[in-house]
């Protein structure tokens, strides 16, 4: 849901605002997530919404992210950076996936809400440094809308 839209955003005002704008939503998600789960009678609604608010900023932070990085590779160079980006991508998940249920577990071993909180605390962490590393993506691209592309061949992106 958030990624075309972040996307779209992107393209008019380059990466970072919408990178940020996603990653400070992902991190209030996450940081209500955990204190939500502080109170006993908490539910599982609270949780899953902010689970949910974690996930749309996580997704306004991907487009612009991936958007750069296609803008300032070389032409040649797109198909590899495509390759790179996957694995990445897919590894990222594996491994957070990994890290989080194994903190939910070690911390929610008397307590399943304390893991979770646990857990949530974790994402906020992972997420900070996300806010830090979007704060260094391209701003916003020239009046015509292209970013110029490394001086390999004098393209600029956008352009056939």
């Amino acid at each position: 849901m958030a990624m075309p839209v972040a996307g779209r955003l992107s393209d008019r005002l380059g990466a970072r605002r919408p990178a940020l704008t996603g990653a400070f939503v992902a991190a209030l998600g996450a940081a209500l997530g955990a204190a939500a789960l502080t109170r006993v009678d908490a539910g599982g609604a609270w949780p899953a919404l902010w689970a949910f608010v974690v996930g749309a900023g996580l997704g306004a932070v991907g487009a612009p992210t991936m958007g750069s990085l296609y803008r300032t590779l070389p032409r040649h160079q797109v198909p590899q950076g495509s390759s790179v980006l996957y694995m990445l991508n897919q590894l990222g998940a594996a491994v957070g996936i990994a890290v989080v249920a194994l903190v939910v577990d070690l911390a929610g071993d008397a307590d399943p809400a304390r893991g979770f909180r646990y857990g949530y605390w974790w994402i906020l962490a992972c997420v900070l440094v996300i806010l830090a590393g979007s704060s260094l993506l391209p701003g916003r691209p020239d009046p015509a809308g292209h970013v110029v592309r490394p001086a390999d061949d004098g393209a600029v992106a956008g352009t056939p």
